[in-house]
């Protein structure tokens, strides 16, 4: 349950994060593709992600989604909703 997504997430200086939200047609939800995802690079415990600025998910609490991760130089050690 929730309308975000949270990350606890280690870039090096070079390295990035981008999360896609996928549907129950295993296609991108308008508006949250890698595209449209804010890329996060550092170190966080609880980084938020955004589309385009926006943290909502794009989905309703009912509806199935899925997540696609691009990352580069780092390591991805949890995903929360929020």
């Amino acid at each position: 349950q929730g309308h975000s997504l949270r990350i606890n997430v280690r870039t090096k200086h070079v390295g990035k994060v981008a999360v896609e939200v996928l549907g129950d047609d295993n296609l991108p939800i308008e508006g949250r593709s890698f595209d449209d995802c804010d890329h996060i690079n550092g170190d966080y415990m609880d980084k938020l992600v955004t589309w385009r600025g926006e943290p909502s998910l794009g989905r309703g609490p009912d509806e199935p989604l899925a997540f696609r991760v691009r990352l580069s130089f780092g390591q991805l050690f949890s995903m929360r909703f929020a």
